[in-house]
C-alpha cells in the first residue's frame, strides 16, 4: 500500500492533467475580471478540498489546505502563462491579420456610454508592467520572451 503522502501526490497530478485542460480551454482568449480571478482560485480551492475529502464544516483555511497539499495557486499563474505566450506568438507572426490588429488596438468602434469595457489587452499590460507602445516595439527573441513569461506569471494579481 502506498503512503498516503505519496498517494496525495499522485491524486494532485492526476488533477492537474484531468480536470485543469478541461476548466482552462481556450483561456488564452478569455478576458479576467477581478470577480473571474477570484471563482478561478475558488475553483482550483475547491478541487482541493474535494481532493483531501475535507468537508465544508471543518472551518480550515484556504492556506492550511495549500500547505497541506505542499503547494500554492497555480492555476491562474498557468492561465495568465498561455495567454502571454499567445500574445507572443501572435506578435511574432510576420504581417498584418485581423488577430494582430484587434490587439494592437487599430479598430475603430463607437461604444455606448458607460463605463469602458476591459479588453484583452489590459492583461496583458497588468502582467509585464509595460505599456502598449512598449510591448509592441519590443522584438523579442524567443528566450528573452520565456523569462518575461516566467517572472510575469509569478507576479501576484
Amino acid at each position: 500500500m502506498l503512503p498516503l503522502h505519496s498517494w496525495r501526490l499522485d491524486q494532485h497530478q492526476i488533477t492537474r492533467y484531468t480536470i485543469w485542460p478541461v476548466a482552462t480551454h481556450d483561456c488564452e482568449s478569455w478576458t479576467l475580471r477581478k470577480p473571474d480571478r477570484w471563482k478561478i482560485d475558488e475553483f482550483e480551492l475547491k478541487i482541493y478540498w474535494w481532493l483531501l475529502r475535507i468537508l465544508w464544516t471543518a472551518k480550515r483555511s484556504s492556506d492550511s489546505v495549500l500547505q497541506e497539499l505542499g503547494t500554492d495557486r497555480q492555476l491562474l499563474k498557468s492561465i495568465m502563462k498561455r495567454k502571454l505566450g499567445y500574445f507572443g506568438h501572435i506578435m511574432r507572426c510576420p504581417g498584418e491579420f485581423l488577430e494582430k490588429t484587434v490587439i494592437q488596438g487599430c479598430i475603430e468602434e463607437s461604444r455606448a456610454r458607460g463605463r469602458l469595457a476591459r479588453i484583452w489587452i489590459n492583461d496583458i499590460l497588468e502582467a509585464t508592467n509595460c505599456t502598449l507602445g512598449q510591448l509592441l516595439r519590443l522584438r523579442r527573441p524567443p528566450v528573452m520572451e520565456r523569462e518575461m513569461i516566467h517572472s510575469a506569471s509569478n507576479h501576484q494579481y
